[in-house]
């Protein structure tokens, strides 16, 4: 009988670990191109779209990325990168301690010129009939 006691309280220390588990999971995955390369420094938002609440990650020098510690809930993942077109991926379901993977492959994007211009040619004097210009 008096070994039951101890045995008991070993038990019961033994399972203290296993009632204080996380229900909390992962989201990871690896972003590439159309060729199969990894992009690295691509902008990742990861958001759970049952609260609305967001984290934004980048990826590593491997095209990696890694969101710790999510509720479990739906969730969209988000990646952009210059060049590139914008990639969403939605619909997704994080259960507790999964680690889920999304993996991205990003299209090559259009390119977009910006043209500004400015001209100081061809001022009209307002208190004068005269019109004065200045190139160089």
């Amino acid at each position: 009988m008096k070994h039951v006691l101890p045995l008991a309280g070993c038990l019961l220390l033994l399972s203290s670990p296993l009632l204080a588990q996380s229900t909390l999971g992962t989201i990871l995955g690896t972003v590439r191109d159309q060729s199969g390369a990894t992009v690295p420094n691509a902008s990742v938002r990861v958001t759970n779209t049952d609260e609305g609440t967001s984290q934004q990650t980048t990826t590593d020098t491997n095209g990696n990325y890694q969101i710790l510690n999510e509720k479990p809930a739906h969730y969209s993942v988000e990646v952009s990168h210059a060049g590139f077109e914008t990639k969403t991926m939605t619909q997704l379901q994080l259960i507790a301690r999964q680690q889920l993977r999304v993996d991205v492959t990003l299209n090559l994007g259009t390119t977009t010129q910006s043209v500004t211009v400015e001209s100081t040619a061809g001022v009209l004097a307002s208190g004068t009939p005269a019109i004065s210009s200045s190139f160089i």
